[in-house]
């Protein structure tokens, strides 16, 4: 699961569009991710909904 921010308080600090960091919750359930790979989603986070929409979609396809 992602969450809203990593890092508070940090010059490390990321924070991402609530919006878009719900679908990809959604997505992917309650699995458990590194703290590098929630950063990760978290900046994608920051795209366009589409964006973050359209690469759901191409990864579902591999399933």
């Amino acid at each position: 699961m992602i969450r809203i921010k990593i890092c508070e308080n940090t010059i490390l600090e990321i924070e991402g569009n609530q919006k878009n960091i719900d679908i990809l919750n959604e997505v992917l359930g309650g699995i458990s991710l590194t703290q590098e790979e929630e950063r990760s989603l978290i900046w994608l986070s920051l795209w366009e909904t589409s964006t973050v929409n359209n690469i759901i979609a191409a990864f579902s396809k591999i399933k």
